[in-house]
């Protein structure tokens, strides 16, 4: 989040953003300028870390992190992943076997369905699902089924 981004508590554009510290922490807010002079609104954004509520997580290996981190979402994906027990299960879940499975993609790329021959129906973000199979999460063969159903990159 950062200069021309839309604020996420006002909506207005960001003209630039504060790094404040206070108290051994940091926080962040975002300052909205008109007309380009020294007064401007503020928007607090949020801590770069949430160190209290993490404690709640520690057993999963989760950090949650400000809304100034971009790539949080995938970052808490990681840190799932880490986990070996939270790791089986998502692979389980996911992908029942291999053979069984067959793989639908809506047609924006922005779900992939997996089924099992058992009726089991598993969905997951088409974003995600190509970065599962990038990390290697999902095992190969429903990697390849993915794979030739989402649009290509240059599509």
């Amino acid at each position: 989040m950062g200069r021309g981004d839309r604020c996420p508590r006002c909506g207005l554009v960001i003209s630039w953003v504060e790094r404040v510290r206070r108290g051994g922490r940091v926080y962040y807010v975002a300052a909205h300028s008109s007309g380009g002079g020294k007064r401007a609104r503020r928007c607090y954004l949020g801590p770069e870390e949430y160190v209290y509520v993490s404690k709640l997580h520690e057993d999963l290996g989760i950090v949650l992190l400000g809304a100034s981190e971009r790539e949080r979402a995938f970052e808490y994906i990681r840190s799932l992943l880490r986990n070996k027990e939270v790791r089986e299960r998502v692979v389980s879940e996911i992908c029942k076997c291999e053979d069984d499975v067959d793989v639908d993609v809506y047609s924006d790329a922005s779900k992939v369905i997996i089924r099992t021959k058992t009726g089991a129906t598993n969905w997951i973000n088409g974003d995600l699902a190509r970065w599962l199979c990038e990390v290697n999460v999902i095992r190969r063969g429903i990697c390849e089924k993915i794979y030739e159903k989402l649009p290509k990159a240059s599509d």
